[in-house]
């Protein structure tokens, strides 16, 4: 995409066993000319067929879902952060990859264990591509509870999840006066969505919420102190703003 004008989140609080059916269904509600030029936040565990937290659940994956998400695309003129459950070198990462019609690439995994999704933690290369410039924008994302990781429980204690933040915020920076997008996908039990996307004085903020079972664990734009968009609850919606640029 050769400029990120707006910012989105897909909101995905039901119809979990075909999130692509589902997330179709609010792109076509929107259409094109809407969402032209948008940059959309998909939600934490997008692809898995269920509800991130239900564990008695079985799996259900969407298959080639990063090509079909590359054909929405191009079909919409978007590009998507999309957070999938996927198998690298026969391990399941947590990870957050960027899509668009023409390419797609890692832009991270997740750190903290949070004891609901079957994933295996990284501890080590965990930010292929974060942040990155793209769209004439600088965009970095971390998945959930990665965004405020527990403390250590003693200054022994060895917690890569902890050492990667300070050096991961001090990389998130405009240097040529580029809007900072900061993504924030989650399936959130823990993260409040309003504190989440008005917390950080430097960035726009998306936060993506697949959690439909509680109003105010929900999706939001924000930037430091101001809610720009929000959806909550049992729904499926995609929200969009315009990226304001200086």
């Amino acid at each position: 995409m050769e400029k990120i004008t707006k910012v989105g989140f897909f909101h995905f609080g039901t119809g979990y066993a075909k999130p692509l059916e589902a997330l179709e269904s609010s792109l076509r509600a929107k259409g094109r000319d809407e969402l032209s030029g948008a940059l959309i936040l998909l939600p934490e565990g997008f692809n898995i067929g269920k509800c991130y937290h239900d564990q008695a659940a079985p799996e259900q994956p969407e298959a080639d879902v990063i090509s079909r998400l590359k054909l929405k695309a191009g079909e919409y003129d978007i590009a998507f952060v999309a957070t999938l459950i996927l198998e690298f070198e026969g391990i399941r990462r947590n990870c957050a990859c960027l899509i668009d019609a023409e390419d797609d690439r890692l832009l991270c995994m997740k750190m903290v264990p949070d004891g609901m999704g079957d994933y295996k933690e990284c501890t080590s290369a965990c930010d292929e591509n974060n942040p990155i410039l793209y769209g004439d924008a600088v965009l970095g994302c971390l998945i959930c509870a990665d965004i405020n990781p527990s403390q250590r429980k003693s200054y022994k204690e060895v917690r890569p999840d902890r050492d990667r933040l300070a050096p991961f915020l001090g990389r998130l920076k405009s240097t040529h006066n580029q809007p900072v997008i900061l993504c924030i996908p989650a399936h959130s039990h823990v993260i409040s969505g309003p504190e989440a996307s008005s917390s950080w004085r430097d960035y726009i903020v998306i936060f993506a919420s697949s959690c439909g079972d509680r109003v105010d664990r929900g999706s939001r734009i924000g930037r430091y102190g101001e809610s720009l968009a929000e959806a909550d609850g049992r729904n499926n919606v995609i929200e969009v703003r315009d990226l304001a640029r200086n």
